[in-house]
């Protein structure tokens, strides 16, 4: 048998039919924090944005409102672009994007969320076109009475898919 992986790596030869005991095992191989869990600076207090509003903005004072250990369900495409930057300083909350370019899955992952997570907040940052593949999500969030705010990014246009139609344009 060969293995193929750099020499600084160190390979354990593991029984996983007893799962319980080779968890324990592998938790034991880490190094132990010095506090569980480990403190966090205190956030930093960032000015309100000020003037007309923008969707830059609108991530801004969103990172800068929202409550700990939320749910953010981010499926603002185009105008939530700067999320991830404006919510560095955050509170830890988790974050559930849009994945392989599939859109409307806003709405009902945060229905979703709010089910799996009823003591926890959930945010859906959520673009208007895309939105409106799954309006009934919105609903569901009302008739079930779900923790949930959803704020729409209205751009009145499908911007993702304009910028999907001009990456498959011919470039001569």
């Amino acid at each position: 048998i060969s293995v193929v992986v750099p020499n600084k790596v160190r390979v354990y030869d593991m029984d996983f039919t007893d799962l319980p005991n080779a968890m324990e095992y592998l938790a034991s191989l880490l190094p132990q924090p010095s506090s569980f869990p480990p403190s966090l600076p205190p956030p930093k207090v960032r000015p309100s944005p000020a003037g007309r509003l923008t969707p830059q903005k609108l991530c801004e004072v969103v990172a800068a409102l929202q409550p700990s250990d939320c749910i953010i369900v981010d499926e603002s495409l185009t105008s939530g672009g700067s999320f991830w930057d404006a919510s560095a300083d955050s509170p830890p909350f988790s974050h559930l994007t849009l994945t392989g370019g599939a859109i409307g899955q806003g709405p009902p992952c945060s229905v979703g969320a709010a089910i799996a997570c009823p003591s926890r907040r959930v945010i859906n940052l959520q673009a208007d076109g895309s939105g409106l593949y799954t309006a009934q999500a919105l609903w569901t969030q009302a008739h079930e009475q779900l923790r949930v705010t959803t704020i729409v990014c209205a751009n009145n246009r499908y911007g993702i898919l304009n910028i999907e139609l001009n990456r498959q344009k011919p470039k001569y």
